[in-house]
């Protein structure tokens, strides 16, 4: 099952920010994703949803979406995305995260990283334009490699 959650930022409520055009960016949010088994075959799953992220100028708005297999593993995406005065939106910052532990609810953090922002170049996307980024996370806290995640995700600027 994916799930995406969408709201509004509190952060950037600012005179200057609220005003502006409305914007509108969907595509779809693929989760290639493995839960390490012990005994037995490894758990794969794929997950591939459509995602629509939509807000009003310069208000940043916070999606995240997130997968699980086997039971054991849940990966997730967090962004922060917003609309420039030419037309572009702009994603990050935002953060790739991996659960593994006895069910697929833990809040047993193994692996993620952090991208945008001042980690990383935000993503810009011009109107009528796509990008595509894949991340990949892994279980690198206890080692286990193959508890792990792709998550391509699929903007297109409308």
């Amino acid at each position: 099952m994916t799930m995406a959650v969408a709201g509004l930022s509190a952060a950037a409520q600012s005179a200057q920010s609220a005003p502006g055009m409305p914007w509108l960016v969907t595509g779809n949010v693929v989760f290639q994703m493995m839960d390490h088994e012990t005994f037995g075959p490894n758990t794969r799953c794929t997950h591939n949803n459509p995602i629509v992220n939509e807000g009003t100028g310069q208000l940043p708005q916070d999606f995240w979406y997130f997968g699980k297999c086997g039971g054991e593993v849940r990966a997730e995406i967090h962004y922060r995305m917003w609309g420039n005065s030419d037309g572009s939106v702009t994603v990050g910052p935002g953060e790739v995260i991996l659960f593994e532990g006895t069910s697929a609810e833990t809040n047993d953090r193994d692996g993620g990283f952090k991208f945008g922002g001042f980690v990383s170049p935000n993503i810009h996307i011009q109107k009528g334009q796509s990008v595509t980024r894949t991340f990949h996370v892994s279980n690198v806290s206890e080692d286990v490699p193959d508890d792990k995640a792709d998550i391509t995700m699929t903007w297109l600027n409308h």
